[in-house]
């Protein structure tokens, strides 16, 4: 996200494009990817600065450990 605009943060179409590319596997990720995401950008400014990035992680990471103790 360093080539564009503020350096310190992630575009959230290049967050969902991370996504989509890393965790295909998952039934239902980008819907559930575009909620959390629009809950956790506090300044609305369309990006992922570091802590709503470290918040994402964070959820991403309990869902699919929800998801790997179901099966």
């Amino acid at each position: 996200s360093g080539k564009e605009g503020d350096k310190h943060k992630l575009k959230n179409s290049k967050l969902k494009e991370l996504i989509n590319n890393e965790l295909t596997h998952f039934p239902g990720v980008i819907e559930a990817v575009n909620k959390v995401m629009e809950a956790l950008d506090s300044d609305g400014d369309a990006e992922c600065n570091f802590r709503e990035f470290v918040a994402f992680v964070v959820m991403v990471t309990a869902a699919c450990h929800e998801f790997f103790e179901h099966e």
